[in-house]
């Protein structure tokens, strides 16, 4: 049986392991792209009610590279649209102060978060690679098939607003309509 759960049911999941997708990490987190208010005071609504319900948060390296390579390339984007830097390249911003300022705001932010999670570890024979990458025929996302896995081990709740994720085996927390009709 598929589950699926809106965002106003989070209030009824206590103990529970939530796995938290890219998207939420940047809504809830990164000050920075164009994430509609409504969309990033929902989530952010949501997080603050699952804290005291002693619900176990997951995350990984996978989705914390996404989180962090997206996040700089808001920054960069933003940088760019500064007189001056129309041209600039992405290892160019690396050298800038913009760059450096950003990736030590990025450090301070994801660090403090990141205590009130655990690291959902999850090691890959090569059949199960190659399982991954079989399954791509029908999401194409590879960090998806992987988060899917994650999820399945460590029988968690998704918390994401991708909607790719809305034909998948795992029970799935969403503000996003496609997955309950409504948030």
């Amino acid at each position: 049986m598929i589950n699926r759960f809106r965002l106003d049911q989070i209030g009824s999941l206590s103990n529970a392991s939530i796995f938290f997708d890219a998207n939420v990490w940047l809504y809830i987190f990164c000050p920075l792209g164009n994430h509609k208010p409504h969309t990033i005071n929902k989530y952010s609504a949501a997080f603050k009610k699952m804290l005291p319900l002693n619900n176990r948060l997951f995350t990984d390296v996978v989705v914390l590279s996404e989180v962090v390579n997206r996040w700089i390339s808001f920054g960069f984007e933003q940088y760019k649209q500064l007189p001056g830097n129309e041209n600039l390249k992405r290892k160019q911003y690396r050298a800038t102060q913009d760059y450096i300022e950003l990736t030590e705001n990025i450090f301070t932010i994801l660090s403090e978060q990141l205590k009130r999670f655990e690291v959902a570890n999850r090691s890959y024979s090569c059949g199960d690679l190659s399982a991954l990458l079989r399954n791509m025929r029908t999401m194409t996302d590879f960090n998806d098939e992987h988060i899917l896995s994650t999820c399945r081990t460590h029988n968690s709740y998704l918390l994401t607003d991708d909607g790719d994720f809305v034909n998948c085996d795992i029970r799935v927390i969403s503000g996003n309509p496609v997955f309950v009709g409504g948030d």
